[in-house]
């Protein structure tokens, strides 16, 4: 089951779920152990650096057109074959030793949370109103209160 699951789902979607709709605004700070340098940019030893995931998420060349829903974004042409570099630009629990314990969790709970939502509603916005992607900056990013439409799926749509 869990690979008819994948297979049908894949992880491509769950990723764009967490591209566009990331909590996390900013890493932990960490600091420089030596001399080192960011694309164009010195970072002399023992400086305190904040990375801004949500900008890499949100602002990437690799991601381009941001604010649209594409999970295709994470897969080749051929829809199947994983797009290495929108995967290793993909970093919303951050990166290396200090990246978020809780990660495998959160993954699991995303999936579990998203296929039980889309098995059971169909989710829609209210008629003559647009989804508002903007998130809400406070100590975690939240999506704006907006009203949408859960219509409930009867056994017979499935």
């Amino acid at each position: 089951m869990r690979a008819e699951i994948l297979s049908v789902i894949g992880t491509d979607a769950i990723q764009e779920i967490q591209r566009c709709a990331n909590i996390i605004g900013f890493n932990v700070p960490h600091r420089t152990v030596r001399d080192t340098s960011v694309g164009p940019f010195k970072i002399p030893a023992d400086t305190l650096v904040i990375g801004q995931i949500h900008n890499i998420l949100a602002n990437s060349p690799v991601f381009k057109d941001s604010k649209q829903f594409r999970p295709e974004r994470f897969l080749m042409e051929d829809g199947v074959t994983p797009n290495k570099e929108a995967v290793d630009q993909f970093c919303p629990f951050s990166v290396g030793k200090r990246q978020c314990a809780g990660e495998s969790l959160a993954r699991v709970e995303l999936f579990i949370g998203i296929v039980t939502l889309l098995q059971n509603y169909k989710i829609q916005p209210v008629k003559g109103r647009e989804v508002d992607m903007d998130a809400v900056f406070t100590i975690t990013l939240l999506p704006k209160e907006q009203p949408l439409r859960l219509i409930p799926l009867t056994s017979e749509i499935l």
